[in-house]
Parts: structure tokens; sequence; C-alpha cells
């Protein structure tokens, strides 16, 4: 199995006699099995890191290697029979088609006249079968919604047929749906077709369920691990937690903190751990109500039918999350 080795490697920028530290002393591997998604915080150097692993960026110091090969000793052909890569909003290229431009992929197995043979049909036509990209063929690229964009370039770097694909922010400009669908297409990619995925991320949530590995860029060092180990042991907390931003770790995502927010306090009755109380307890909190199970002198009632408000010998009945807010509002200014 190829590896793709980070050895002791430094990465950053020499500015006149002076060196910008990124990340300092990093040894990582990547295996065409696994799929690693880059997290930090803006500017600590993720897309530094894809472009050194891509001979881009000069190392400040280490050595980053396929198969003890330095990928210095690669001429640009053959390092792109190891590596592809994808980049966001590759959509706005202009007078390409969709077909051409997943073609291009494979570039670096073509011969001197740039003719395709009969593996190379093959292989492009299955992969946009399997994308579910087949009718975009003709189309041309800047004519394409952003999520069919994504699905054309990472079919681009499918037929570029390298054992790592690296992507740069994969789901940038996608809506949620179609986040969930690169995300689940990424590790299906590395599962079925034994590709090392290594991608640049800012949405920890949307990464954890997908991803085997985190690579966490904090205080020029990287982070590694299990995402829920690193949830677990605190160290992801530790990076990305800030004033009233938490980490939720039983359901692995991050919520504001409340606490001095949230001060009216509300008796629910019902559970509001699930199904409609979830929502209920949302839409108090950030209103400036403290759902508890605890007395007090509002009190919520829920049913699978309605909401029911209770305070003094005051009883309203809701119908939605809207009128018990509008129903507490008007207790509250008494």
């Amino acid at each position: 199995m190829k590896k793709l080795q980070l050895q002791n490697i430094s990465i950053g920028y020499k500015t006149q006699n002076k060196s910008k530290v990124l990340v300092s002393g990093a040894s990582l591997t990547l295996t065409p099995d696994k799929v690693t998604a880059i997290l930090g915080k803006n500017g600590t150097g993720k897309s530094t890191l894809l472009n050194s692993i891509l001979g881009l960026q000069t190392l400040l110091d280490g050595e980053i290697s396929i198969n003890s090969t330095s990928i210095t000793n690669y001429n640009r052909k053959n390092l792109a029979k190891q590596i592809s890569l994808v980049l966001p909003k590759q959509n706005h290229l202009e007078n390409i088609t969709a077909n051409s431009f997943i073609s291009l992929g494979r570039y670096p197995y073509s011969s001197l006249l740039g003719k395709e043979n009969n593996t190379n049909h093959e292989l492009i036509v299955n992969t946009k079968k399997v994308l579910g990209i087949l009718h975009l063929d003709g189309r041309l690229l800047n004519t394409l919604s952003d999520g069919e964009a994504q699905k054309v370039a990472i079919a681009r770097a499918i037929v570029q047929d390298t054992p790592f694909i690296l992507l740069d922010e994969p789901t940038a400009f996608l809506d949620i749906p179609s986040k969930l669908e690169i995300m689940h297409l990424l590790r299906d990619i590395s599962k079925k077709n034994k590709k090392g995925i290594l991608f640049t991320t800012h949405d920890f949530e949307l990464a954890t369920p997908i991803a085997d590995e985190f690579w966490i860029i904090h205080n020029n060092e990287i982070i590694d691990g299990l995402p829920e180990d690193l949830i677990t042991n605190g160290k992801l907390q530790k990076v990305f937690e800030k004033n009233q931003i938490k980490l939720n770790p039983d359901k692995g995502h991050f919520e504001l903190n409340y606490e001095g927010i949230s001060t009216i306090p509300v008796n629910i009755k019902g559970s509001h751990t699930t199904g409609k109380g979830v929502w209920l307890k949302n839409a108090l909190l950030k209103n400036g109500y403290k759902p508890s199970d605890n007395e007090s002198e509002i009190t919520i009632s829920l049913n699978n039918e309605c909401y029911t408000v209770y305070f003094a010998d005051t009883k309203v009945e809701c119908s939605s999350i809207q009128e018990v807010l509008i129903a507490c509002k008007k207790i509250s200014e008494h």
C-alpha cells in the first residue's frame, strides 16, 4: 500500500530574511484507504499544507514523500499520477464542457498527440455514471450549479486515477443537502476505490461523520487522531471553543452557551430532549428564557397536539412555538 508521508515538516513563508512558520515539526501519514480532514482557524495554514504536499509551496524544513520517494524527485506529470487536486468554485471557467473538463484528468497518461484510448474512455464514462452526471456532458462548466460543478471536478480527480485526492474546501458555496451529498460521496470513493482523501474544511460537524482522522492545525502544531477521540479527550474543544461558543460532546456540534443570556426560568413538563421539545427549548433559549425541569412561575406543558402555558391562574393553549413565545412575553411583561 502506498503511503504519503510528512516527515518532520515545517511550513510557512519566507519574507526577506524572516520566516513565517505556520506548522513546525509535523510527522503524519496518509494511506489510500483513509479520509482525513484538515481543520483549523482562519490563517493557520490549511491551504498552505495542501500546497506544500502538492509541491507548490517550498517546505521550510523536513520532507514529504510518496513511498519513500521525495515529491521533489517527481516531475509534474509523474506527480500528477500520484496526487490529484479539487479546488472550490471551478465553474467560473468558460468555453469548456463538463465532459472535456473531466477528460483533462487523463492528461498525465496521454500520448504526445493527446489521443484518448479505449481504457481512458471507459474509465471516464463509468465515473460519470457512478456520480450521476452523464446528462451534464455537453453543458458548459460556467452554466453548472455549484453542486453540479463540484461533482464534475471530483469526477476529473477520479479519472486521474491517483492513490491520493486532495480537496480544498470541497463543500464551500454549496447548500446543506449538497454538502452532505459531497461528503458521503468522498467517503464512498475512498472506501470503494481505495483512495486517500485529504480535504480542508471549516465545518467540523460535517466532517466528523465521514472522516477517519482529523489533522487540526493549532499553535504551529498538527493535532491528529480519530475525530471521536479528539472530542472525548477534549482536544478539539481547546482549539475551537471561545466565549459563548461551546461544544456539546453528546450531540457533536457547537452551540451558543446561553448562561448569562437566558435568565427567565421556565419549567417544561414533557420531554425537551426529543422531537418538538428540542425545538421549543431552542426557541426559548434564544429569546431569553431558561428551560429546566425545576418548578418555576411559568410552566409549559407539551403533548403531541399542542402546548399549554401556565402562569398563576392563567392558562394559554398554543398551537405553535411562536404562540408560546408570545404568551411567555406577555406574562414576563406583567
